[in-house]
């Protein structure tokens, strides 16, 4: 879901105003002004996500952010005000001249009326925008501790170049790139830095863990053994996410800093990696099974 798509939601004066501007320019005709403000509403509205319709993974997400059922009383409070100003057009169309002020303050009561759904569904785009477009492909998730190398490994599996800076909880979204082969193209999320805390998530770590529970068919687990965290607590969040019954592959960052503790470090029946190119021809490899 695209939610980078949805229509800016403005102020009623914006679209008073911009409705009287066009139907000046036609002659003053009052169905230019009240096709204006029913086809613009209507754009809204169908801008919007069906929510009944999105996968679960979006559904989740979005009842973690957002009332449900409010934005569809406010979508359809939108609807209702375009079909009620397209009403007024069969009611003065014959008199609009004599009548034109009359005309004015009732399209104008029934803008202040959805004053606040206006209001509310601009807060709410601006709150889907936030969320990651993942899309309906084979999905890897990096995750692990902040500043383990998670971005860093995205940038050399995928064509992804996102901005990577030194210190801890640098990725406050869900970067995505893509590994392509021929027809086939696989998602990569370079999920938020999660530390060992599942039950005090912020916002973007849940988002994070969503998109693992619903959309993963692979986790990447990127360890750091240069220990800017803990190792123990780096293991308590491995065990932890293997609870989420996905396949977990392990990436060893930084290993030009390791020396002997690559050959040291061991995992039982989990498969372990250093080179970001053996790591791609195994997500290629199971992406096909």
């Amino acid at each position: 879901m695209d939610f980078q798509k949805i229509i800016e939601v403005r102020e009623p004066e914006f679209y008073l105003d911009t409705a009287i501007r066009k139907s000046k320019l036609k002659g003053e005709q009052i169905s230019v002004f009240c096709d204006y403000i029913k086809n613009t509403f209507d754009k809204i509205v169908i801008s919007f996500p069906s929510f009944d319709n999105l996968s679960e993974f979006h559904k989740e997400l979005v009842a973690n952010f957002l009332d449900y059922d409010l934005t569809k009383k406010h979508l359809g409070t939108l609807k209702w005000a375009g079909q009620r100003i397209k009403s007024l057009e069969s009611q003065y169309k014959k008199t609009f001249k004599e009548d034109k002020r009359e005309f004015f303050g009732r399209a104008s009561s029934i803008m202040r009326q959805v004053r606040p759904s206006l209001e509310y569904l601009e807060t709410a785009r601006k709150k889907l925008r936030e969320f990651p477009n993942i899309k309906d492909y084979y999905t890897v998730c990096v995750v692990g501790f902040p500043n383990v190398g998670k971005t860093t490994l995205l940038t050399k599996i995928t064509s992804s170049k996102p901005e990577i800076n030194s210190y801890a909880f640098t990725t406050k979204v869900i970067n995505i790139g893509y590994i392509k082969q021929g027809l086939q193209t696989i998602q990569v999320l370079d999920t938020p830095g999660t530390l060992n805390r599942l039950d005090k998530m912020n916002q973007i770590e849940k988002q994070a863990y969503l998109a693992l529970k619903y959309t993963a068919n692979l986790i990447v687990y990127v360890f750091d053994l240069t220990e800017p965290y803990d190792l123990e607590e780096q293991f308590k969040l491995f065990e932890k996410l293997r609870e989420l019954d996905t396949e977990m592959i392990v990436y060893l960052s930084k290993k030009d800093l390791l020396g002997k503790k690559l050959d040291e470090f061991k995992l039982d029946n989990t498969k372990i990696f250093q080179s970001p190119k053996e790591l791609v021809e195994y997500i290629l490899v199971k992406s096909k099974n």
